[in-house]
């Protein structure tokens, strides 16, 4: 089968200074077509697209030869025709390099709403013959709602919050064993070269630069060094000489510890009489000495304020009169 699409002529290729890898080349029964310009290829695989089921292509320089629909240029035009020709009935998935298959559409939703699928995971239609990815089938892409719907991978600083909420955690949290320490630095360690900091989605501070002038620059260690001249002179200034200080040293005298006496009891001494003391028979008869025996000063009440007041009476004679001693 041959193809009714004229291969381009050196002429043209230095004319429109094309490259070997800007050109294509199709093999069909093990006969080779081409060169094509990839537009002029595309526009006539999509108007005979029959044609193009069973053939290879591959780049001039690359000399890598896949089935034509699995390139990237030419897989829009596989996704239209098959589902405009036929529904997909059956789905072959790679499980750990092994074809697991056939499964039903019905399985493969169930997958997807387990997230056991992913729209970057291989699929294959044609029996693992060809595999392609979820999100290139015509039929995928579309219940999907488009790129716009895709999930967005989360941000940076999300990752950096949940480590920071789970050092929190282990900081506080009480430990009852060696195994939760031993399980979170596992899990640090698998998730440390994970982790980057992504400085455009964080706000970052930066002072603004301020130019500061020679005075100001040499304005506090010219402080400094005043204060310490200061400093210095007061101690010099105000502090004592030391001939001063020798002379103002006297000697420590050591007094002798005075003895003391204590005075003897007044109840305790012997009464002893006065030199002036006379005896009592030598005295006057009319008053009578004490008893020895009692208080040597007399105890006797006197009774003046009974006597007449000579201001007011005339005093007799007779009270005049000394007593007639016997």
């Amino acid at each position: 089968m041959a193809l009714d699409l004229k291969p381009l002529t050196n002429e043209i290729i230095h004319k429109m200074d094309y490259t070997p890898h800007d050109l294509w080349v199709v093999k069909l029964e093990d006969e080779l077509f081409g060169p094509f310009e990839v537009e002029s290829l595309k526009h006539y695989a999509t108007e005979n697209e029959s044609q193009f089921t069973h053939a290879l292509a591959s780049r001039m320089d690359a000399n890598d030869w896949q089935p034509f629909f699995t390139h990237a240029h030419f897989q829009p035009i596989a996704h239209q025709s098959q589902v405009e020709e036929e529904a997909i009935e059956k789905f072959w998935l790679l499980h750990l390099g092994q074809k697991a298959g056939p499964l039903s559409r019905r399985d493969i939703d169930k997958k997807f709403e387990l997230d056991i699928l992913s729209m970057t995971d291989v699929v294959s239609i044609d029996d693992g013959h060809t595999w392609v990815k979820f999100f290139t089938l015509h039929t995928f892409n579309t219940e999907a709602g488009g790129v716009d719907s895709l999930p967005q991978a989360p941000l940076e600083s999300s990752f950096i919050r949940a480590r920071e909420d789970l050092n929190e955690i282990m900081e506080n949290q009480e430990r009852t064993g060696s195994h939760v320490g031993l399980a979170a630095l596992t899990y640090l360690g698998q998730h440390k070269g994970k982790l980057s900091l992504n400085l455009e989605e964080m706000d970052l501070k930066s002072l603004a630069e301020t130019e500061v002038s020679r005075s100001l620059k040499w304005a506090i260690p010219s402080a400094v060094a005043g204060v310490g001249v200061l400093v210095m002179m007061g101690s010099f200034i105000f502090s004592p000489s030391t001939s001063t200080d020798t002379a103002a040293v006297e000697p420590e005298v050591i007094m002798p510890k005075t003895i003391t006496h204590k005075a003897p009891n007044r109840n305790q001494a012997p009464r002893r009489r006065p030199a002036s003391y006379q005896p009592l028979q030598h005295r006057s008869g009319i008053t009578h000495a004490p008893d020895l025996n009692q208080n040597e000063y007399p105890t006797h009440v006197e009774t003046h304020h009974n006597e007449t007041d000579p201001m007011s009476e005339p005093m007799a004679e007779d009270h005049n009169q000394p007593p007639e001693q016997q």
